[in-house]
């Protein structure tokens, strides 16, 4: 890829990803992790309606949450809703599984998307962050048990 939209990219990302340094899954993240996270990825606008995952379907991204919400529901009925700071989609990739959920934006939203080679690449290189992500993963599947 060109270095300068590399370039680019990563101080949009950073601009972006800045309010989320607060939020609890980054927190104390190691600063060279946190980058990382900022020159990857895309970042997408969306309008309140749009689908971006659907049930049944194999993953191949992830999402991370950077403004508006999300709603998440499986076999119509809603789990949760996400908002800023919240990943999505790491659990089909994260137990190699298709989704178990789909996921609509509930509002206009803005999230940053990680292809699945970028975000296993992340998670090679970010232990931390690995680390905080399989919590989440687990969390979320113990509770779609009950």
């Amino acid at each position: 890829m060109n270095p300068v939209k590399n370039l680019f990219r990563a101080a949009r990302n950073a601009e972006a990803l800045e309010p989320l340094r607060s939020t609890p899954i980054f927190v104390d993240l190691p600063a060279d992790e946190f980058e990382r996270l900022e020159r990857s990825g895309a970042e997408r606008s969306l309008a309140a309606g749009s689908e971006l995952i659907h049930q049944s379907t194999e993953g191949r991204e992830v999402l991370l949450v950077l403004s508006g919400r999300l709603s998440v529901e499986r076999d119509g009925t809603e789990l949760a809703t996400l908002s800023s700071g919240d990943f999505v989609g790491e659990m089909a990739l994260i137990t190699n599984s298709s989704r178990n959920a789909s996921v609509t934006a509930a509002t206009d939203a803005g999230v940053v998307v990680y292809e699945e080679r970028e975000f296993a690449s992340l998670m090679k290189k970010c232990p931390e962050l690995e680390s905080r992500l399989r919590r989440i993963t687990f969390e979320r599947l113990l509770s779609s048990q009950d």
